[in-house]
């Protein structure tokens, strides 16, 4: 039939193959600058060494810390946090990567270069 729309299926799966890729390694990026602002608690490292990790699936990635301390940790930024190894360390270390927040655009923007990449582009 003229005019008739034929989808590119090559081209949707790169495409939905290269956007699980790129969820997962921006998911990876913002747990290094997450580290590297030394913003988590750290007392012996385990926090923040061993028990935070990317989990990723083909459709969302998660930043993931568990622990008996790691909720309590979280959610209370008045306690008075030990800075000897971790100079910015606070409670809800996720904040500033939340939209309207600091660093809120760098999840988008290393999701789009990374995409980019995996794409060709």
């Amino acid at each position: 039939m003229p005019g008739e729309f034929i989808p590119n299926m090559d081209f949707f799966n790169r495409l939905e193959k290269a956007s699980g890729i790129s969820l997962a390694k921006a998911a990876e990026a913002i747990k290094t600058n997450l580290i590297t602002s030394q913003t988590m608690p750290f007392d012996t490292g385990t926090l923040q060494n061993f028990n935070t990790f990317v989990v990723s699936e083909p459709t969302q990635s998660r930043i993931v810390t568990q622990g008996p301390q790691a909720r309590r940790l979280y959610f209370h930024p008045e306690y008075n946090y030990q800075k000897g190894k971790n100079p910015n360390a606070s409670g809800r270390w996720l904040d500033p990567y939340l939209a309207g927040h600091e660093k809120g655009n760098e999840f988008r923007e290393s999701y789009a270069k990374f995409l980019k990449r995996e794409m060709g582009g």
